[in-house]
């Protein structure tokens, strides 16, 4: 899966509100369409993206999406700042790429996340950008930052989101979300 810098910027570009309703609807079209490999794909996101609403996405939507990448997130946390992810090459390239703009991480990243976590590519680019935001608005020096900083980082932002009272029920990644 490889997704292109341009593509990754558009995410990038979109409100996270507006990310987070895609990620739902992009687990319910896997959840529909489980034995199709096509809800799955990266022009059935860019289709969904150029068919956003203009009201935007109603509440239940952005929670269900919000919820869904507070999980997500937590196990990309995990992998990548544990020393089961012990690459150093590949977290300097991470690094790197976050360092000469957003969206050259998040097209790295989101290959990473697909096939380490078993994502769709779809919900894995998504969980990209959205992790690349969500370092990004911790931070504005992450010119400076290591991988060391930026798990830091990304601690608290995953220690903030575990605390929400959104996330007291305890729910699963739906089977279905996983790429097959």
């Amino acid at each position: 899966m490889m997704i292109s810098d341009e593509f990754a910027k558009q995410l990038i570009e979109l409100d996270e509100e507006t990310l987070k309703a895609q990620l739902a609807i992009q687990e319910q079209e896997l959840a529909k369409e489980s034995t199709s490999r096509s809800a799955s794909s990266l022009e059935s996101l860019e289709e969904a993206l150029i068919a956003t609403p203009r009201g935007g996405f109603d509440q239940e939507t952005v929670k269900a999406g919000d919820r869904f990448f507070q999980k997500l997130n937590i196990k990309a946390y995990q992998l990548m700042c544990s020393d089961l992810f012990d690459d150093q090459e590949l977290k300097q390239k991470i690094l790197v790429a976050y360092k000469e703009n957003s969206e050259k991480a998040a097209a790295l990243l989101a290959p990473i996340l697909a096939s380490h976590l078993g994502l769709a590519s779809s919900i894995a680019v998504l969980l990209a950008v959205l992790i690349v935001k969500t370092i990004s608005s911790a931070t504005s020096g992450i010119s400076s930052a290591t991988s060391e900083t930026v798990c830091e980082l990304w601690k608290t932002k995953v220690d903030e989101s575990t605390e929400s009272p959104t996330l007291s029920a305890p729910e699963t990644v739906s089977p279905s979300a996983i790429a097959t």
